[in-house]
């Protein structure tokens, strides 16, 4: 879930579970009562090791999306410099020098 939405830290992580019922469902959360603590969180990043942590990191993605296809995706980037700007009813200003 914190690689999916970005999330930086463990409490973060679980702040968002208290208050997102989708993101519990996801999780297979039943009730708010069950939302692990961060601390929880943290002895389990511990336990594995931070290497086999950056392993699943690096599998969740793939396996994620290729459960999920994803559309393909255009970009157009338009080119306005043959427009003409529209300027009606904000013309320059003459500014005259004061006399002194």
């Amino acid at each position: 879930m914190a690689l999916l939405k970005g999330l930086t830290s463990f409490n973060q992580l679980c702040s968002e579970l208290l208050y997102h019922q989708s993101y519990r469902r996801f999780c297979h959360i039943k009730s708010i009562s069950k939302i692990p603590q961060p601390n929880t969180l943290s002895v389990f990043r511990s336990e594995i090791g931070s290497e086999s942590f950056g392993l699943i990191n690096d599998l969740l993605p793939g396996k994620f999306f290729s459960m999920i296809p994803l559309p393909p995706v255009a970009v157009a980037v338009p080119d306005s410099t043959d427009l003409e700007a529209s300027c009606s009813g904000h013309g320059k200003k003459m500014f005259l020098p004061k006399k002194m």
